[in-house]
C-alpha cells in the first residue's frame, strides 16, 4: 500500500474547505512539548497538535492482509 492510497484522518483535511493540511511548522524541545502546526494552503485556516494529540490518534497496524 503506498502512502497515496492509504486512508487519511478526517483530522487531515480542513474542516472550512475540507482541503488537505499542510505542515507549516515544528517546534521541538528537549523537555519534549512538541508542537506541529498545520495550516490550509487555500483558506489558511490554522491548526496546532502537540505529540500527545498526535499519539492518541495512532491506531495499531492491521497486518492480517
Amino acid at each position: 500500500m503506498s502512502v497515496e492510497d492509504k486512508p487519511r484522518d478526517e483530522s487531515d483535511y480542513c474542516p472550512d474547505c475540507k482541503e488537505l493540511l499542510e505542515i507549516a511548522a515544528i517546534n521541538l524541545t528537549l523537555s519534549g512539548r512538541n508542537v506541529a502546526l498545520f495550516v490550509c494552503p487555500y483558506c489558511g485556516l490554522a491548526r496546532a497538535e502537540t505529540r500527545n494529540e498526535a499519539r492518541s490518534k495512532i491506531t495499531s497496524p492491521d497486518f492480517s492482509t
